[in-house]
This record gives structure tokens, C-alpha cells and sequence, in this order.
């Protein structure tokens, strides 16, 4: 029997077990299912009562295996993970946690009793690394959980002691010089950039903005990076290195200029553009200037009017009056 911290659906003890059998099939128990969600601070516990009885029928079945190690666990910010997600509180992985997060934000490390001493030696808990497959490695899959727990504990962006999240980036750079593709991955698809701005996705991010005029560009740009973060010349490269090659943001130069024409037209932003294309066209190099010039060629983006739609420039004629930087684009786009 199993005596919980606090009574269980009313139990002071309970008949722990981690299996049952379903028409002649062994499947989690519902009680297991259960007792995860309700009570995580003494789920460990739980597992570690029951897995010398159930552990070896378990191991030989791999979809229980997979079913235990896919178990919703309220984490202590009342959200739920898998199991096999949260990380065994090692001392190194503590350090770690406390060096980048407030001792108010909380982290997935799992709830043991008794605690452990040794980032080697597991003792009883050596199952849930070995068999269960929970996470005890400080790989980029830690520092991107960590920037994540960062990130919700901090969702206005306004994050106490910026500098934090910055010198995880310059640790997941480190860690990913033989190829950052899953951090390329979840940088695309949640708001990991930090920015004056808030939190955004690195498609809402640009390194740098063009020299003249920076206001045509939507996104926010990246450097130089805020006074708060406190970077020095040599930490300066290797963000930038970051942002660029890790993370693959660009510039907000002509690529992104050529975005903006993608959003919803407008003509007082379509002058903007047309004028901040202007003036870099003088030193643009060749290269830029067939990629402005297809641009222009593939789709409408040339906006007479505040009424007026977009049109090509192949249906514009001569004589159509039109604004200075408008006839300077004109000869942009000429073959």
C-alpha cells in the first residue's frame, strides 16, 4: 500500500499500481493517469513504490513503456507536460537554472524525495533516466527550455535583468557550432527573440535596418542590442554571429524591404518604401538590383494612388505622372 502525502480521492492509503489489464491487455492505469495530474509533487514517489513491482512487465512492452513516458504531469505552474519532458534536478542542472531564471520562475525539474546529490549517481531515481528517458543533459534542448520558461514567466518582454537572456544566446551559439538546426526550428515558430519591442519570432526580427531611412521597416531590428544588456565589442561578434548564422536572421535591407510589399498595400507606406529603395539604390550591388527588378517583375507592387490598386510597372506608361522616387523605381526595374 501506498501512503500519499495528502488522502488520494479520499484515501489515506491507497493500492498503488501503475498497470492494469484491458480485455486481456495490460495498459497504464487510470489510476496512474490520474494521480499525475493531481499529484505531481508526489508522483515520483509514486512511480518509485510501484516500478519494482511493475517496472520489469512495463520494459518488455513498449507501448506501455511509451503510454508511462507520454503521462501528463502538472508542472508547478499548474500546466502539463509528458513525463519523459521534465528534467531530474541534478545539482549541475540546478546551477544551471539558477544562473538564467528569478528563484520565482519556476522550471519542469521533477518533484524527488529523497533529493539528489550527485549529478552522476541517481541512486534510486535511476530508472526514471535509464528506462523512462526523462532529460538530465545540458544540450541546446535545455538552454531553448530555459529561454521558454523565461519567456513565460516574462511575457510583456519586460524581463528583470535582460542580460540573462542574452548570455544564453551567446551559450546556445557555443553549444550549436556544428549545426543549430532545432534551434533555427523553434525560434521560427515561438517568440524566443528578445527585443525593445517585446518577445518575436525571428521572422519579425531583422539584425540591422537599412542605413536611410530605419522607420520604412515593420520589424524590429537586433542590433546594437539594448544599453541593459551591457555588451562588450568582443560579445557584440559572437550575437551577431547568433542572430545571423545560428538563428539565419537577416538584414533588414533589400530582402526586407521587398516584404513590406507583401503586406496589405498602402500608399503612404508603398512612398516610404519606394523612397528608402531610392536612396540605397547607389550602392546596391548588382545581385540586389535583379532581385529588386524580378520582384517587380512577378507581381504589382507599383501604388499610383491612395485609391488606385497595385500595377505592374509594364502597364504603366510613360507619361503617367507619378512621384520622383516612383520614376526612380521605374528604372530600377527596367531589363
Amino acid at each position: 500500500m501506498f501512503r500519499p502525502k495528502e488522502p488520494f480521492e479520499g484515501q489515506e492509503t491507497i493500492d498503488a499500481r501503475l498497470i492494469e489489464t484491458n480485455e486481456g491487455t495490460y495498459v497504464l492505469s487510470s489510476q496512474c493517469v490520474k494521480f499525475a495530474k493531481a499529484r505531481s509533487d508526489d508522483f515520483t514517489k509514486y512511480l518509485l513504490c510501484e516500478w519494482e513491482r511493475d517496472g520489469a512487465v512495463i520494459l518488455k512492452n513498449e507501448e506501455l513503456l511509451k503510454a508511462l513516458q507520454n503521462v501528463e504531469v502538472t508542472r508547478k505552474d499548474d500546466q502539463l507536460s509528458l513525463l519523459r519532458e521534465f528534467y531530474l534536478p541534478l545539482p549541475k542542472l540546478f546551477f544551471l537554472q539558477a544562473r538564467y531564471m528569478l528563484p520565482n520562475e519556476n522550471f519542469k525539474f521533477l518533484d524527488l524525495d529523497p533529493k539528489l546529490s550527485s549529478s552522476t549517481d541517481f541512486g534510486p531515481w535511476t530508472f526514471l533516466w535509464d528506462d523512462i528517458s526523462v532529460e538530465t543533459t545540458d544540450d541546446e534542448g535545455l538552454y531553448l527550455s530555459l529561454l521558454y520558461y523565461i519567456l513565460k514567466h516574462n511575457k510583456d518582454g519586460t524581463v528583470e535583468f535582460p542580460r540573462r537572456v542574452f548570455e544564453l544566446y551567446l551559450h546556445l551559439q557555443a553549444v550549436c557550432e556544428a549545426g543549430g538546426e532545432k534551434i533555427r526550428v523553434e525560434v521560427r515558430d515561438q517568440p524566443l527573440v528578445l527585443t525593445s519591442n517585446g518577445w518575436k519570432t525571428a521572422g519579425q526580427c531583422y539584425v540591422k535596418a537599412p542605413k536611410n531611412p530605419s522607420s520604412v521597416i515593420s520589424g524590429s531590428t537586433l542590433l546594437p542590442p539594448p544599453k541593459q544588456w551591457e555588451v562588450s565589442n568582443f560579445e557584440l561578434t559572437a550575437l551577431e554571429k547568433f542572430y545571423r548564422e545560428t538563428v539565419e536572421i537577416m538584414d533588414g535591407e533589400v530582402e526586407s524591404i521587398l516584404l513590406e510589399f507583401n503586406k496589405e498595400p498602402d500608399f503612404k507606406r508603398a512612398k516610404q518604401v519606394y523612397h528608402a529603395l531610392q536612396i540605397m539604390e547607389p550602392g546596391l550591388a548588382k545581385d540586389d538590383v535583379k532581385r529588386i527588378r524580378s520582384s517587380f517583375k512577378e507581381k504589382p507592387r507599383l501604388k499610383l494612388s491612395e485609391k488606385c490598386p497595385e500595377v505592374p510597372f509594364d502597364r504603366v506608361c510613360l507619361g503617367t505622372k507619378v512621384n520622383e522616387s516612383t520614376h526612380r523605381k521605374r528604372d530600377l526595374s527596367r531589363a
